[in-house]
């Protein structure tokens, strides 16, 4: 709006835009000539802090869907291990085995499981059809579990994609650009008033500028003038930095452990196919020792 500042929602958080209403209302509060405005500036407290807890309902969301798709990625991961060890018992992994094709489609286990759902879900949505299809017993037995994981995952890949997108749905033209469309007409009305003000009373003498000074010249001015305001932007701040740091060290846990735990079977499975190759070279060596034994024995 020509000579004041307008807030802008694709650059300015809404913190930003209280700092904005903070210094316009106490500024229009401080003196008898802007009383009108005063109702409007108040009430538009209220209608930011609606706006503000909406939008951390919206993060929210999309943090505890984040939360579930993790959840349900690790209940895929651990089906597709134990189909893994069905499928190649104590062998070498082989992706190349007829068996092995129709469920991880000549991908090694530890690299099909590695996509968080994604690819991953879209390749075991196929899963609870074949193995109940099974003829060997281990495979077959996973059936009903794959089922409900399977099921579990699609529920929460549709969550959050349904969660980002209502997120990006009130940061792109929704409600947060009409809370800032309003406090910008807002202004505009108050702006308007004062300087029509100005000049119906040149007999007030009142300074240059004088209807500008109601109003932050830019975003830059926005940052907290008085204890208070800076005490109360830290406590807002603070709190939306620990809920996303709550949500960091959980996903970050989960991650670990899930890749822990692919390492650790790996291994196992190393361990296992090593020991009974161990004990097959043993077999070996213990038949070729009571041959050569054998052709060795002194003749009577």
């Amino acid at each position: 709006m020509a000579g004041i500042s307008t807030a802008d929602d694709k650059t300015e958080s809404l913190d930003t835009l209280r700092g904005r209403w903070r210094y316009a209302h106490s500024r229009i509060k401080s003196d008898p000539h802007a009383a009108p405005y005063v109702p409007a500036f108040a009430a538009f407290g209220a209608t930011w802090a609606a706006t503000d807890q909406a939008e951390m309902a919206k993060e929210d969301a999309v943090t505890d869907a984040e939360a579930a798709a993790v959840t349900s990625d690790g209940g895929l991961d651990g089906l597709s291990r134990r189909v893994s060890g069905a499928l190649f018992g104590g062998r070498k992994v082989d992706v190349t085995l007829p068996a092995a094709q129709p469920y991880f489609g000549g991908h090694a286990p530890s690299d099909f499981i590695r996509p968080q759902l994604g690819k991953q879900l879209i390749g075991m949505t196929a899963w609870p059809a074949l193995l109940s299809k099974a003829t060997q017993p281990a495979l077959l037995a996973l059936a009903p579990e794959a089922g409900v994981l399977v099921s579990a995952a699609e529920a929460a890949s549709k969550g959050l994609i349904a969660a980002s997108a209502e997120r990006d749905l009130f940061h792109n033209g929704g409600e947060r650009k009409s809370l800032f469309d309003a406090f910008n007409a807002l202004c505009a009305t108050a702006y308007g008033g004062l300087k029509a003000f100005v000049h119906s009373h040149p007999e007030l003498g009142l300074p240059p500028g004088y209807a500008e000074s109601f109003f932050q010249s830019g975003a830059a001015a926005s940052q907290p003038r008085t204890l208070g305001a800076a005490n109360a932007l830290v406590a807002r701040l603070e709190q939306k930095l620990g809920r996303a740091k709550a949500a960091q060290g959980e996903l970050a846990g989960k991650e670990a452990e899930r890749e822990a735990q692919g390492k650790a079977y790996e291994a196992a499975l190393a361990g296992e196919a090593a020991a009974k190759k161990a004990e097959a070279d043993a077999r070996k060596a213990t038949k070729a020792a009571a041959a050569e034994a054998k052709k060795t024995k002194p003749r009577k």
